[in-house]
C-alpha cells in the first residue's frame, strides 16, 4: 500500500516545487522608493495623454485644430450620404451595458407634472430620455453627430438647450484632453 503513494507523493512534491521556484523567480524583488514608483506612473500618465495626442492632432502641424474636426466630419457625412447599404443592415446592441457614459447633465422635464420625464446628457453617450423616472431609458436619436454633451438647460417653456464638446476638461491642465463639440443646440 506504501508503494503505491510513493510515486504520486513524489510527482506532488516535484509539482509543488517547480510552481514554488517558478512564483518566486517571476517576481520583480526590487525595492522601488515611492517617489520612483510615482515617477514612473507620471510616465504611463503623459505617455497615455502622448499618444490621444498623436492620434487627434492634424499629423502635419501637430496641432488640433477645430476646423480640421468639422473638415474631417463633413468629408465622413459626404461618404456615407451616397451609400445604401447601410438601410439592408440591422444592428442588435450587445453590450457593453453602459451606453450612456459619462453623465454631465440632468433635466427633470418641467412640461411633465409627473416629473417622471428625465433627460440626460454624457460627454461619451448622447442624449437620453426617461418618462420612467429612470427606471428605462431611450435613446433620443439625430443627435449622432456629436455625442460630447457637456451642459442642458431648460426654458421655463419647455425648450432645451444642450452645450456639446469638452474643451474644458483637461487632466493636466495642458489642453491635451477632451473632444470639440458642434456648438448649442436648441429643442
Amino acid at each position: 500500500m506504501k508503494s503505491r503513494f510513493l510515486p504520486f507523493l513524489l510527482i506532488a512534491l516535484v509539482f509543488t516545487g517547480a510552481g514554488y521556484y517558478i512564483n518566486t523567480n517571476s517576481i520583480d524583488q526590487a525595492y522601488l522608493p515611492v517617489e520612483k514608483r510615482q515617477e514612473i506612473a507620471k510616465q504611463g500618465i503623459n505617455g497615455a495623454a502622448e499618444y490621444m495626442a498623436e492620434i487627434r492632432n492634424n499629423q502635419v502641424t501637430g496641432i488640433a485644430d477645430p476646423s480640421d474636426v468639422l473638415k474631417a466630419k463633413s468629408q465622413v457625412m459626404e461618404m456615407t450620404s451616397g451609400k445604401s447599404a447601410n438601410a439592408e443592415l440591422s444592428w442588435v446592441e450587445m453590450g457593453p451595458d453602459n451606453i450612456g457614459g459619462r453623465t454631465r447633465s440632468i433635466i427633470v422635464d418641467n412640461q411633465d407634472p409627473t416629473y417622471k420625464t428625465l433627460i440626460i446628457g454624457s460627454v461619451s453617450g448622447g442624449l437620453w430620455k426617461s418618462e420612467t423616472a429612470g427606471t428605462s431609458w431611450i435613446k433620443i436619436e439625430g443627435f449622432s453627430e456629436n455625442l460630447a454633451v457637456s451642459a442642458m438647460a431648460q426654458a421655463s417653456n419647455g425648450d432645451i438647450y444642450v452645450g456639446t464638446g469638452e474643451g474644458l476638461y483637461h487632466f493636466d491642465g495642458t489642453g491635451t484632453g477632451g473632444f470639440i463639440g458642434n456648438g448649442l443646440y436648441k429643442s
